[in-house]
């Protein structure tokens, strides 16, 4: 899989508007959300996890959000956030699980901070308790201190 994001400029975003993606634009732009994806996570992608990731986002089970800034001649893509609502049988409890975040500008704390607020509006929505992600990203965790996400945890794991 190669990764087909071209390198933005490192300029400063003082705002973002973050947008679910409907099919069709997942459709038209989905080497550039799998390149987005791919660099996000821990794990490796292969053919069989972009069909999964590719399926699941098609058809609802996962969300895909566009983050977007605007530019004189509209809007222009930033960034992309991937969610998907879980549920913990033993809590009986729901989660909207932040399962890949990437951003290829520096944005201001406070454009995020109004943006998750719309994302904890949605999983409020979707009857969730909670909302959840995995990252060692000292900027990423810097952010969502700030936004009220609390103390991180860490995540113990061994590959099978």
């Amino acid at each position: 899989m190669e990764a087909v994001l071209e390198q933005p400029k490192k300029e400063r975003i003082y705002d973002i508007v973050g947008k679910r993606m409907n099919p069709a634009q997942i459709q038209k732009s989905w080497p550039y959300i799998l390149a987005a994806i791919a660099q996000s996570i821990t794990k490796p992608m292969d053919e069989d996890m972009a069909l999964n990731l590719h399926t699941a986002i098609v058809t609802g089970d996962m969300q895909c959000w566009g983050l977007m800034t605007k530019r004189p001649q509209g809007f222009r893509y930033v960034g992309l956030l991937t969610t998907q609502v879980t549920t913990d049988t033993m809590r009986r409890e729901r989660s909207l699980l932040i399962y890949s975040f990437y951003c290829g500008v520096p944005v201001q704390k406070e454009a995020w901070v109004r943006e998750f607020a719309k994302l904890e509006e949605f999983a409020k929505e979707q009857n969730c308790a909670r909302i959840s992600a995995q990252t060692d990203n000292p900027r990423v965790l810097e952010i969502v201190k700030e936004i009220g996400f609390g103390e991180p945890k860490t995540l113990i794991a061994k590959e099978l």
